[in-house]
C-alpha cells in the first residue's frame, strides 16, 4: 500500500453529551487510492478540530499503516484524557 496515496478527510457532526448539551464532534476518515474506498473512520475523537488535525498529521508524518490506527487513537485519547485530568487537579 502507498501511504502517500490514502487521503484523510476531517469529519464533523453535532453531538449531545450525556448532560444533553448540545457541541460539534470532529473526527476523521480515511480513503484509498479509489475515493469510494474507506480504510478507516473515526467519529468525535475531540470537540477541538486542532487536535484531530494534530492526530491526522503525526499519522501521516510517521507512516503509520491503517492496521495500526486504532493503537494510535487509543494513546490519542488515553492522553488527551490524562492531560484534561491534569488540568482538573491544578484548578
Amino acid at each position: 500500500m502507498d501511504l502517500q496515496k490514502i487521503g484523510f478527510q476531517i469529519t464533523s457532526r453535532k453531538v449531545a453529551d450525556d448532560g444533553g448539551e448540545a457541541y460539534i464532534g470532529y473526527g476523521f476518515r480515511v480513503c484509498g487510492e479509489n475515493a469510494g474506498e474507506e480504510l478507516f473512520s473515526a467519529d468525535d475523537l475531540s470537540c477541538e478540530e486542532t487536535s484531530v488535525m494534530e492526530l491526522i498529521e503525526l499519522l501521516r508524518r510517521n507512516d503509520v499503516y491503517p492496521c495500526h490506527y486504532m493503537d494510535v487513537l487509543e494513546d490519542f485519547l488515553n492522553g488527551a484524557a490524562m492531560v484534561k485530568n491534569r488540568e482538573t487537579v491544578k484548578t
